[in-house]
């Protein structure tokens, strides 16, 4: 919601009254994940064909470039300069910011009677194990597991499918593992595959699908 926030701000500003007079917009923003990644957006994602410095593809690539072209619309057609600074979220008495609390209260006026968004379909199924999904808990050396889809969501930038899964090999040490890895093909929620994982450079991916191992799906769904 904050890059969603940022957009809408900068795409509205141009229709504020005396708006040709404006040489420099300021975003305050609480969020530190917007304020360190807009030098990113702006002119490291796009060369790297919006993959991370591992090669993962960037998350919320869609809203990233929505704001990018917002402000290079502003800054090259309208020659208006757009910083953005970082302020302390929550704070009291004379330490509050009152723009950030005024921000905080529109927000939470704004849930009741929410604005129609653009959502991101990501399948998702019940997962079986009882641990939590954690990225990098399943060390990949291009070994074969049996697994279980839990979500699927494609990545369209990186032209590949970003897989949540957990570990269903019992003789794995990685058993009921829950973790992330990237497929070239779109892969069913709730569905076992037997496949050969590794990884590319730093990127966890799955390089062969063996099989769908179909006799559990139906076993589980006969339980």
């Amino acid at each position: 919601m904050e890059l969603l926030a940022c957009i809408k701000s900068l795409e509205n500003c141009l229709r504020l009254k005396g708006f040709e007079n404006v040489k420099t917009i300021f975003i305050r923003t609480d969020s530190m994940y917007v304020k360190e990644h807009v030098p990113f957006a702006m002119f490291t994602w796009p060369k790297q064909k919006w993959l991370t410095s591992t090669g993962e593809p960037v998350e919320n690539d869609d809203l990233w470039k929505k704001l990018t072209k917002a402000i290079s619309n502003l800054s090259s057609i309208h020659r208006v300069k757009i910083e953005f600074e970082k302020v302390k979220a929550h704070r009291k008495g004379n330490l509050k910011d009152e723009h950030n609390d005024a921000a905080d209260k529109l927000a939470k006026k704004g849930c009741d009677c929410p604005i129609p968004i653009p959502f991101r379909h990501v399948d998702v199924r019940k997962k079986y194990s009882k641990q939590s999904t954690k990225k990098g808990s399943v060390k990949l050396s291009g070994q074969e597991l049996l697994i279980r889809v839990i979500g699927c969501e494609r990545k369209k930038t990186a032209k590949t499918y970003k897989i949540r899964y957990e570990v269903m090999s019992e003789d794995s040490p990685y058993y009921e593992c829950l973790d992330f890895i990237y497929y070239k093909e779109l892969l069913m929620e709730g569905h076992y595959y037997e496949v050969i994982v590794k990884m590319d450079d730093q990127v966890p991916i799955i390089s062969e699908v063996i099989r769908e191992a179909e006799e559990l799906l139906k076993r589980n769904q006969d339980k």
